[in-house]
């Protein structure tokens, strides 16, 4: 009985899975608008899972960088740790495609 309940557990979530990183459609429409590079196919796979890729895409103000907004979802959230290789994938592809220059400003405006 355990073993097929955690069969099913296994089925069940598999199925999640595929459906939030492949099938969903706002994931699938908001994957096609964002710009090609090394990087995008972990970035969509690692955000989309837990949010939507816009609000991935929007962080609050007082980030200086990514990196800042990787650790701070390590900490608050509990956000499971990445392979290093694909967090520096996802790290160089938001900060070359979707760079924080609000937060930079800011920062310089302050100083």
């Amino acid at each position: 009985m355990l073993k097929n309940s955690l069969i099913m557990l296994f089925i069940i979530l598999s199925v999640r899975v595929f459906w939030v990183n492949y099938v969903n459609p706002e994931i699938l429409t908001s994957a096609l608008k964002l710009p090609n590079g090394d990087g995008k196919k972990e970035f969509v796979g690692s955000c989309s899972g837990c949010h939507s890729l816009s609000r991935s895409l929007h962080p609050s103000s007082h980030f200086k960088n990514w990196e800042d907004v990787l650790k701070w979802m390590h900490k608050m959230h509990g956000m499971g740790k990445i392979e290093e290789q694909k967090e520096t994938l996802i790290l160089n592809y938001l900060s070359s495609h979707f760079p924080l220059k609000n937060h930079v400003s800011q920062e310089k405006t302050r100083g």
